[in-house]
C-alpha cells in the first residue's frame, strides 16, 4: 500500500509542506501501534487454538516472534516501494524478492533439501528466523506421544511371526518382518534437529529475535536512504525541465524581441523614403 501513498508523499514533497525525514518518521511511529497490537491480536487467538505450550514465558516469545515479523516484513515492503519509482514496476518485482525468501525459509524446503546455489537465501530471510525462533519456542521441552498408527519399526523391534510361530521375512532368509515398536518423535528437540535447527550452524531462540530485530533496522535504514534517493533524483529532474523550459521561454522571448525590433527599424526606414518621395 506504500506504492499508491508514495506518490501523494512525492506531490506534497514537491510543494515544500514536508521534507522526507518528517515524513518517514512519523510514517513508521504511526504505522507502530497497529503492527504491534492486531499481531498480538490474531497471535493470540491463534495460540489457543493450537494448544500451544501455556506458559507466560512461550507466550511471550511467541507474541515478540509474531510482532517482530510483522514489522520486519512491513519495512521489507516499504523497501521495496522505495526502490522503483514506478508502481507497474513495483508490483511486478515485488513477488519475485518475497517468494524466494518464504520458499528458502524452512517451512517448505528443509535446509538439507536446498540447494547449494540457493542456500545464501536463507540467510536474508526473516521468514527463516521468524520460524526457527516460533519451532524452538514450542519444541523445546514438549514431549511427544504416538498412536497406534505412527510406530516404525527398528532393528530392535521384535521379528513378526505367523500363527504357527514362523517367522516373517521380507527377503527370505536376510530381511525379516520387524514389528512397528518405536515411536520416531518422543522429544520436541528431535524435530528441531531433523529441520536442522539445532544442529552445528543452529542459532538459539534469542539470536532468532535478535537478527529480526535488526533485520527491521536495517530494512527501515534502506527504505529511508531509498526514498531519499528517488525524492532526489525527483526533484533534480524537476529543476533540470523547469530550468530548460525557462531557457526555451527566454530564447524564445529574445527572438520575439528580436523581430519586433526588426519589424519597427523597417517601419521607420519605410516612412523615412516616402517622405523624401
Amino acid at each position: 500500500s506504500f506504492g499508491p501513498e508514495r506518490q501523494v508523499f512525492e506531490r506534497e514533497r514537491s510543494h515544500g509542506m514536508y521534507r522526507t525525514l518528517p515524513y518517514f518518521v512519523s510514517k513508521i511511529v504511526m504505522e507502530l501501534p497497529p503492527n504491534c497490537i492486531f499481531p498480538c491480536i490474531q497471535g493470540t487467538i491463534a495460540y489457543f487454538l493450537l494448544h500451544l505450550q501455556r506458559t507466560p514465558n512461550k507466550y511471550g516469545h511467541y507474541i515478540a516472534t509474531v510482532v517482530l515479523l510483522q514489522n520486519t516484513g512491513n519495512a521489507l515492503g516499504i523497501m521495496i516501494a522505495s526502490t522503483f519509482s514506478d508502481l507497474e514496476v513495483i508490483m511486478a518485482v515485488s513477488p519475485l524478492i518475497i517468494l524466494p525468501l518464504m520458499i528458502f525459509s524452512g517451512f517448505f524446503v528443509a535446509d538439507g533439501g536446498i540447494p547449494v546455489y540457493f542456500d545464501w537465501i536463507k540467510y536474508i530471510s526473516p521468514m527463516k528466523y521468524s520460524f526457527a525462533a516460533l519451532s524452538l519456542n514450542e519444541y523445546t521441552g514438549l514431549k511427544l506421544t504416538c498412536d497406534a498408527t505412527e510406530y516404525v519399526a527398528r532393528p530392535n523391534c521384535n521379528q513378526i511371526v505367523d500363527a504357527q510361530g514362523n517367522p516373517q521375512w521380507v527377503v527370505e532368509g536376510s530381511v525379516p518382518a520387524l514389528e512397528k515398536c518405536v515411536c520416531p518423535y518422543t522429544s520436541g528437540e528431535q524435530v528441531t534437529d531433523y529441520f536442522g535447527m539445532t544442529g552445528s550452524d543452529g542459532i538459539t531462540l534469542p539470536q532468532n529475535l535478535t537478527i529480526l530485530f535488526c533485520m527491521w533496522m536495517l530494512y527501515l535504514t534502506f527504505a529511508f536512504l531509498l526514498l531519499y534517493r528517488l525524492v532526489r533524483n525527483r526533484e533534480l529532474s524537476r529543476a533540470k525541465l523547469l530550468s530548460s523550459s525557462g531557457i526555451d521561454q527566454a530564447r524564445a522571448a529574445a527572438e520575439s524581441s528580436y523581430h519586433q525590433s526588426s519589424h519597427k527599424q523597417a517601419n521607420g526606414s519605410n516612412r523615412s523614403l516616402g517622405g523624401g518621395w
